[in-house]
């Protein structure tokens, strides 16, 4: 039964030294909003291979407000997207998302907003060949029937994600494997201590 308990050890042991563990970089004040009117322009300067911006025009139908992507920038490739507080931003996310903008598929989208009341877009940002970084990050914005205002906005860095409307990264799938790793192993040492 030793023999089996060091197997195991040996095995968490090898599998916590081959996996690559980066610490999270979540940055905040990340994005800027320009114009006025009814004409924005919303960008992200978090890639260090460029900057992302969308061009949009905000439109009055009475009692519904929507904001429609009219362009957007081709420096490096970018995706926006509406999210809701607390979901996910990250590459599953961006993949199931209906984008406001999408500069690979020159997809463009519209949001509707309500008077008064917070709304978040999402953006992921992609190097080039050769800076193959993935950020991923969202906006707070805010109408107030006449104005459109960025309320804050913040990004993870190294291609993790983050969580909507937060500062928190969404953790690793690998630290899960590390720490349920620890726990079954500290599971059987117990086991083996109350047989003897």
């Amino acid at each position: 039964m030793k023999t089996y308990v060091n197997r195991i050890c040996f095995f968490a042991f090898v599998l916590m030294c081959s996996l690559e563990v980066r610490a999270s970089a979540v940055v905040w004040s990340v994005a800027g909003l320009s114009g006025g009117g009814a004409n924005y322009y919303i960008g992200s300067n978090a890639s260090p291979n460029g900057d992302a911006a969308v061009e949009m025009l905000i439109l009055d139908g009475g009692d519904n407000y929507t904001l429609s992507a009219q362009g957007y920038s081709t420096g490096i490739g970018h995706i926006w997207y509406e999210a809701q507080v607390g979901a996910p931003v990250n590459a599953a996310a961006v993949a199931g998302a209906q984008p406001f903008c999408n500069a690979f598929t020159a997809e463009l989208g519209s949001i509707n907003m309500t008077v008064g009341q917070p709304f978040y877009l999402a953006f992921a940002l992609y190097g080039d060949i050769y800076h193959p970084d993935q950020i991923y990050g969202w906006a707070k914005l805010f109408y107030d029937g006449t104005t459109l205002t960025l309320l804050d906005s913040a990004a993870e860095t190294t291609g993790v994600g983050i969580y909507t409307g937060t500062y928190t990264a969404i953790p690793e799938p690998c630290m899960a494997g590390l720490a349920l790793t620890g726990l079954a192993v500290m599971a059987i040492r117990r086991r083996l201590r109350w047989s003897k």
